[in-house]
């Protein structure tokens, strides 16, 4: 069969549709990937120092990042206005904002 405009049709096998594995990356090329990204901020935001859900919180807090990152993350909350949960890309930010949010702590994002 011939078409004008796509040149001549041949049938491809199996064999010669076969991709290759991708090569493995170095660690120094990985660190450089990453480096690229741009950064985002998870910030704890005052609601979560509050007085009536403040053990409710904590316990959630405690639960997602350990106990001494939480008693850090809280106390930042109540002398600065907002403590830095994590800094990473911004799926990540994302997930850890959701992941807070579903545990009832006031949260943001913001570029790092």
């Amino acid at each position: 069969m011939h078409m004008p405009w796509f040149g001549r049709f041949t049938h491809r096998r199996d064999r010669d549709c076969v991709t290759p594995a991708p090569r493995p990356r170095s660690n120094d090329e990985i660190t450089l990937a990453l480096s690229t990204l741009p950064l985002y901020r998870v910030l704890l935001t005052p609601g979560a120092s509050d007085s009536a859900g403040a053990l409710i919180h904590s316990r959630a807090l405690t639960r997602l990042v350990g106990a001494e990152r939480a008693a850090r993350i809280l106390a930042e909350v109540a002398r600065a206005g907002a403590g830095l949960v994590a800094t990473c890309p911004r799926e990540l930010a994302e997930h850890y904002r959701d992941e807070l949010a579903r545990h009832a702590l006031p949260c943001a994002i913001e570029p790092a």
